[in-house]
């Protein structure tokens, strides 16, 4: 045997001595754990030990516990191999006394040179001898670490008793060691059984806590206590009997943490799970238009006036959840009541965000919509979202003729421009002109081929009748037809060509035209003429006076020659100015005056007027030149400034009292015209009155043998005491009216107004009103005797009155008044008759192309009369005309800059998009109705003549 077998047993024997003391250190350590740990949930389940003492316990443990773990690394130190320290321990195990194993390995390390080579190697020799006679195990003892385990395994198995027989202790006292400030309750004899339903709560929902105490002493209440932010949440529990108790939990939107607590103790913690449900946090309508509509998609967010957009368009739901979402349902149905619901649509989750769904359909008629939502966990959404749709039509474009009337009287050789009036819903296409010639055409002229998606617009079109070569008792027709972008493969699409109503114009000559005019041009016309000149001559009078003021007092600073100063400069600079708008604005009114002076007389006093208007257009003229000549003579030579000057002094016409004379007596003789015309006014309103109340008396007659009347009879009865009625009305109001102008016009034509209060007091006292009235209230009470017998009576009593109504005798009368102070008495008697026959009903003749036709009993029809007679420019732009635009001219041809956008494609929006009724200035609105019907017939007329020929 080698000498290196010594210390190979020598190392197996140390490792043999290491795990023996290791394994009863551990076999202790454990020991000691299991004593206390049976010592803690003991004291803890009986003494219900308080957090200090616990928290304490857990310190001493941990303390004993690492003081082991060192203890064991000082052990396992200890028994680090060193040769001789083994061998003594040997030694000592096996109870040799001769120091063989020592000595053997102190002489096989020594090198010293004094040992003696036999001693070392008998020494040598005698330990590995001995190292053969023991083994490792005989020379360990195993006893302490037997004891070690011997008490481990009691110590474990007593806690294991320990545990099986009470597990309840051990459940509940142990977490309150190892988590000691936690809520954990104290051990109790009382078992809590706690049951949630339902197990599954979704937020929203409701749910009920049971609670079955079993055990000795059952407690006679219990609470509910929650967790929360501000603490803890104390609810008394319904108790069902001995030991058993509920509580329902409503409108659950997070999770419950909770124990049950009576006042013996309290139950481990519970947990109610409340699953979240998809909302609809936020839903947007993406709308893709059809493609003729040109417009861009739209996305904007669903509101509570649902989905509203153009018929076949392509409308696609999209919804953001709080949650992943699982799908989404979309219900269309036509209405609430319908009976078997259609399939629902699919809402689709998106590749990139998993909590948003979308669905697109395609809008084709009023739907109701309903989303569902359906989270990735399985839940539904509480809430349904619902709403209408609105599939709104593409709606038929819109054209009218707004200028002019549709029945146009025009003189030979005139230009009539038509204006039309242009809209559409989504945007206009193509539009035409038609044209007819006595019955010839129509001849189509395309206007506009593309108005590049405009929705709005206005159109001009001009009729140069000298152009045309029209002749007096032409007729000519017109209508225009405007088309939209709607497809022609769709279905109706020949509805979205419409056509505008028909116009006439009817070409007269002059003779006749002069004859018409006279019943559109009235006096008030002509006072109102008169007043803007007068106030415009007032404003250029002011401006002079400010001008020869500011002149006086620069003027001896010019004329000396000295530099004038900063302010004086200023001030000649100002009056430049000033006198070059006066020069300006006098020269604008001398070139309309010319211009209406230069017009057609009409009636007889126009030429006394345009004579005095011409006087005044070349004094104004003058005024112009003058002041032109000053403002450009300042700043230079003196003398030529002070020659201007002096002439702008001397010249002030028609600014001197002797001009300012002659226009007031042209005002008064006017105002004397003006007088009479209200007067033969209300003769004509008479004689209408007469005729009318004539018609009704005839027609009532019909009723007048009728007992029982039948059911149509009845109606037309009860209409004509409605035509009664505002007869009477207009009669009174007719008579109030002769009565102001009587008052006001005495002075002026005493005999005349006399005679027409003679014929209201004729009136009154024979009682026409009351007849009047008794015929409307019998007739409305189905009386047709006595309505008939009243309007017959009413009838007479007015006729009898008739021959006092002569306007031509009353405009003879006037006309030999007082000798005119600027107009002529003849011309002044022509213009009185003139005024009263244009008082009477007109004659509309139509020459090649038509039949003559009477106006409408009790209404002075105008139609648009185009001719050489208007009013000065001034006038027309305060009444809102163009300043440059000349009557019968064209107007400019242009588009509405503004249409509607598509998201206005709503029935309320579309229902604003009306052009309205033509209008019928200067018709009294009494007479509206008849205007308008008038006009109408005589339209149907002529297209009946074209029809005929």
């Amino acid at each position: 045997m080698s000498e290196t077998q010594l210390h190979e047993y020598l190392r197996g024997t140390n490792s043999v001595q290491r795990f023996a003391s290791l394994s009863r250190l551990v076999l202790l350590g454990l020991c000691g754990l299991m004593v206390v740990l049976a010592l803690a949930v003991s004291f803890d389940a009986a003494l219900s030990l308080p957090v200090w003492l616990r928290v304490v316990i857990d310190v001493l443990a941990v303390a004993a516990g690492i003081w082991l773990l060192v203890y064991m690394f000082r052990t396992l130190a200890s028994f680090r191999f060193f040769g001789q320290r083994t061998a003594r321990r040997v030694e000592e195990s096996l109870l040799i006394g001769d120091n063989s194993f020592v000595n053997a390995v102190d002489l096989a390390d020594s090198s010293a040179a004094n040992v003696s080579q036999q001693l070392q190697q008998a020494a040598i020799t005698k330990g590995n001898a001995l190292s053969r006679d023991y083994s490792a195990l005989s020379a360990v003892s195993f006893a302490p670490a037997m004891k070690a385990f011997l008490g481990a395994g009691l110590a474990v198995l007593a806690v294991a008793i320990f545990y099986f027989a009470t597990p309840r202790i051990f459940h509940s006292v142990l977490p309150r060691f190892l988590d000691p400030f936690g809520n954990h309750p104290a051990y109790t004899s009382l078992e809590f059984n706690v049951t949630v339903n339902p197990t599954t709560v979704e937020v929203g929902q409701s749910a009920t806590v049971f609670v079955d105490i079993k055990g000795p002493r059952l407690p006679e209440e219990a609470n509910f206590v929650q967790a929360s932010d501000f603490g803890e949440l104390e609810t008394p529990m319904l108790k069902t009997q001995q030991g058993e108790f509920y509580l329902e939990l409503s409108d659950l939107t997070e999770r419950v943490e909770f124990v049950i607590k009576t006042e013996r103790a309290q139950s481990q913690p519970f947990t109610i799970e409340v699953l979240p449900v998809p909302i609809f946090e936020k839903v947007w309508v993406n709308y893709e238009f059809p493609e003729y509509t040109n417009w861009e998609r739209q996305r904007k967010l669903l509101t509570s006036l649902g989905v509203r957009g153009l018929q076949r368009s392509k409308v696609t739901l999209e919804v953001q959840s709080n949650i992943p979402l699982q799908s989404g349902q979309l219900m269309l149905t036509d209405s609430l009541e319908s009976g078997a619901d259609p399939a629902p649509l699919t809402m689709n989750v998106s590749d990139s965000e998993k909590s948003r769904v979308s669905c697109t359909f395609e809008l084709a008629k009023q739907k109701r919509f309903q989303m569902t939502l359906k989270g990735a966990n399985g839940t539904s959404s509480s809430k349904d979202r619902s709403g209408k749709i609105f599939a709104v039509a593409d709606r038929p474009p819109q054209i009218s003729i707004i200028a002019p009337e549709p029945h146009v009287i025009a003189v030979e050789g005139w230009k009539v421009p038509i204006e039309l009036q242009l809209s559409d819903d989504i945007g206009l296409n193509q539009l035409t002109f038609y044209r007819s010639i006595n019955g010839m055409g129509p001849f189509p002229v395309v206007l506009k081929e593309d108005f590049e998606g405009k929705t709005h617009g206005k159109e001009t079109y001009e009729f140069d009748l000298a152009e045309l070569g029209a002749q007096s008792g032409d007729l000519i027709t017109y209508y225009a037809s405007i088309s939209d972008n709607y497809p022609v493969s769709y279905p109706n699409s020949e509805d979205h060509l419409v056509l505008s109503s028909t116009g006439v114009i009817q070409v007269i000559s002059l003779t006749d035209y002069q004859e018409l005019a006279q019943r559109q041009y009235r006096m008030d016309d002509v006072m109102e003429e008169i007043r803007d000149i007068r106030d415009r001559l007032k404003e250029l009078q002011e401006q002079r006076h400010q001008i020869l003021d500011e002149l006086e007092e620069l003027q001896e600073a010019i004329e000396s020659g000295r530099e004038l100063t900063d302010e004086e400069k200023q001030r000649q600079q100002e009056l430049q100015e000033q006198l070059e708008d006066f020069a300006e604005q006098t020269a604008e009114l001398a070139e309309e005056l010319k211009k209406r002076a230069e017009q057609t007389p009409i009636y007889d006093f126009e030429d006394a007027l345009q004579q005095q208007l011409k006087e005044l257009a070349q004094q104004l003229e003058k005024q112009s030149n003058d002041a032109s000549k000053l403002e450009k003579a300042m700043g230079g030579d003196p003398a030529k400034m002070k020659d201007a000057s002096q002439q702008f002094k001397k010249n002030n016409k028609p600014f001197d009292p002797k001009s300012e004379q002659k226009r007031q007596d042209m005002k008064q003789d006017l105002e004397k015209l003006a007088a009479a015309e209200q007067l033969l006014k209300q003769v004509g309103r008479f004689k209408n009155i007469v005729e009318q109340q004539r018609e009704i008396a005839d027609r009532m007659k019909e009723f007048e043998a009728k007992k029982d009347l039948n059911e149509e009879e009845q109606r037309r009865l009860k209409k004509l005491a409605k035509q009664q009625d505002l007869l009477q009305a207009e009669l009174a109001d007719t008579m109030e009216a002769t009565k102001q102008a009587a008052s006001e016009a005495m002075e002026k034509f005493p005999k005349a107004s006399q005679s027409m209060l003679d014929i209201v007091e004729a009136i009154e006292k024979a009682g026409v009103l009351d007849d009047q009235q008794q015929a409307a209230e019998s007739g409305q009470a189905k009386e047709g005797k006595a309505a008939s017998e009243a309007a017959e009576a009413a009838a007479k009593k007015l006729e009898a009155l008739q021959c006092d109504c002569n306007g031509n005798s009353m405009a003879q009368e006037m006309g030999g008044g007082d000798q005119p102070l600027s107009i002529p008495k003849n011309s002044m008697s022509k213009s009185m008759k003139q005024l009263a026959q244009s008082m009477q009903l007109p004659s509309m003749k139509v020459g090649k192309g038509g039949k003559g036709k009477a106006g409408v009993r009790g209404s002075i029809s105008r139609a648009t009369l185009f001719g050489p007679h208007s009013k000065t420019q001034s006038q027309s732009r305060r009444r809102g005309h163009s300043k440059n635009r000349q009557p019968g001219q064209p107007g400019s041809s242009s588009l509405a800059r503004e249409g509607m956008v598509p998201e206005q494609l709503t029935p309320e929006a579309r229902e604003s998009q009306t052009t309205g009724p033509a209008n019928m200035q200067g018709v009294p609105s009494a007479y509206t109705d008849h205007a308008r019907a008038y006009l109408k017939r005589i339209t149907e007329d002529v297209s009946l003549d074209q029809d005929e020929n």
